[in-house]
């Protein structure tokens, strides 16, 4: 069995966001909570063990606004973000480490997105690319995957 995740999950619809909470807590990972970035900097600074930072926001720019702020304060840290937005670019936001684009929230998202954090801890960002089959993407940076 894989080990408990410890995961900044920085969302400002939480309410909205419950049942998915609950999907990421089934596999198992443990969640601190942030509804913005200056609750997220602040848990950053006071927690310890913490294994991945998951940003929940359709506004790429603000999720990657809230990414680079972070990186300043654990810049090892992988940051992850939860969009259902594709960069006009095709480019990964500055701050961010890899990108989970999915419509919907559910069960399956939360399956694929902590395989992929526990994979991203433990192999080398080379090797990284994952393409779950429901409809949603986990690119990580350095990838040369576009739409």
């Amino acid at each position: 069995m894989n080990a408990r995740l410890r995961i900044l999950f920085v969302c400002n619809h939480a309410n909205a966001c419950v049942r998915f909470q609950k999907s990421l807590e089934r596999e198992r990972c443990q969640l601190l909570f942030a509804a913005n970035r200056e609750k997220a900097a602040k848990t950053l600074l006071s927690a310890s063990g913490v294994d991945a930072i998951l940003i929940h926001h359709n506004d790429l720019l603000r999720g990657s606004t809230i990414a680079s702020g972070l990186k300043l304060i654990r810049p090892s840290l992988p940051v992850f973000l939860l969009t259902a937005s594709w960069p006009s670019t095709g480019a990964l936001p500055l701050g961010i480490d890899a990108v989970c684009y999915a419509a919907t929230l559910n069960r399956r998202v939360a399956y694929d997105v902590t395989r992929f954090i526990r994979r991203l801890l433990t192999e080398t960002p080379r090797r990284m690319l994952d393409e779950p089959e429901l409809g949603h993407r986990l690119t990580p940076r350095g990838s040369n995957y576009l739409n």
